[in-house]
């Protein structure tokens, strides 16, 4: 069986749900403080004092007009988020930086689900992946570490049946059974290659023979 490379987004994708649940939970006791930096900001104003241009802390809320929170910035579990929410406080779009040098912008849906997340690793890998409504990877498009691109789509269990990508300046599509078996693979090398496996793998038919 080949390697998947979708896990690793995927499990990606799961760690950065958990830190945007706990930065809405934040978010809610940090509210009261952040009131308080921008009363302190007022205050100095109104006493004719020129405040420091650096605001320092270690959470900040944004608030539209009528009191509702639209905008978070927090570090959650060390990592630093900055969510974005929609008017019913709901969070939308999170943007983080992990210790080890990723970066992540996550969309998220109604739910606090993740259905879509831009992510590049310390390395410079990046991955574009898309997610159903049961929280399966659907579509991935990513880099492997050798700089290749890879589109794969997957069924509703998470399954990849389509694999597109360039290798060594070779671009391929691959066709795979619902148990991850290549079925059939097309590939052009100078000339276009067709080949088809059985569910062992074994290459059965080849076009042009």
């Amino acid at each position: 069986m080949t390697h998947d490379p979708t896990h690793d987004l995927a499990a990606r994708m799961d760690r950065l749900e958990a830190d945007v649940r706990q930065a809405r939970a934040a978010a809610r006791r940090w509210r009261a403080a952040a009131g308080g930096v921008v009363a302190l900001g007022m205050s100095l104003v109104l006493m004719g004092q020129t405040p420091d241009r650096t605001v320092r802390g270690t959470s900040f809320v944004l608030e539209d007009p009528s009191g509702r929170r639209r905008a978070a910035l927090q570090t959650v579990n060390g990592t630093p988020h900055l969510t974005l929410f929609d008017v019913q406080g709901k969070p939308r779009m999170d943007l983080s930086a992990g210790d080890d040098g990723r970066g992540t912008i996550g969309m998220l849906d109604g739910e606090g689900k993740v259905r879509a997340a831009l992510g590049v690793t310390a390395t410079g890998q990046a991955s574009l992946v898309f997610r159903g409504p049961a929280d399966e990877t659907r579509a991935a498009l990513a880099m492997n570490a050798e700089g290749a691109p890879g589109l794969v789509l997957n069924d509703g269990a998470g399954k990849t049946l389509v694999s597109l990508g360039v290798a060594r300046g070779i671009p391929t599509v691959g066709l795979r059974d619902d148990k991850g078996e290549l079925r059939a693979l097309l590939a052009v090398d100078g000339k276009g290659v067709l080949r088809f496996y059985d569910a062992e793998g074994k290459r059965t038919h080849q076009l042009p023979e």
